[in-house]
């Protein structure tokens, strides 16, 4: 099996944020997209690309939960050395069943895919030192918060 290992850097979370969102926005027009970015600018340390594909993972499937007319609401924070990127949708949310299997590999809830979006994004968060949790949606619908380190 052929892993990348992680290529760390300080990174601009808030920029990382609104570059996926301007790059997925365009296929989801139906969508509103908002965005409360911290004003410290957090700087988180791990792999840019791993770190892109963990948000383009969450936001896009905010934006196919929340559907056309929902909307994703991105927040990003740091608190003692750990910076926080969290997406929320207003989508019909997550079941009890289904948040107890969400990351693990080829468990999927949607019409398409094959499940391995999420344990993908959990893995490179993991990878990179972090996490990713559930966390209760400020939308109604589903939420989750990456967890990364700011240490250099």
């Amino acid at each position: 099996m052929f892993v990348l290992l992680p290529q760390p850097s300080a990174l601009d979370v808030n920029s990382l944020v609104e570059e996926r969102i301007s790059f997925l926005k365009p296929c989801h027009s139906g969508v509103t997209y908002t965005s409360r970015l911290a004003e410290t600018h957090p700087q988180a340390f791990a792999d840019a690309d791993q770190v892109k594909g963990i948000l383009t993972n969450l936001l896009e499937n905010a934006a196919e939960a929340a559907g056309t007319g929902g909307q994703v609401l991105s927040v990003t924070s740091e608190v003692d050395g750990r910076v926080f990127i969290e997406v929320h949708d207003s989508g019909p949310g997550i079941s009890e069943e289904a948040s107890r299997s969400l990351f693990e590999p080829t468990i999927t809830f949607k019409k398409h895919g094959m499940g391995l979006g999420l344990s993908i994004a959990r893995k490179n968060a993991l990878i990179n030192g972090g996490d990713i949790i559930v966390v209760e949606s400020e939308l109604g619908g589903a939420a989750f918060r990456v967890v990364l380190s700011r240490r250099m």
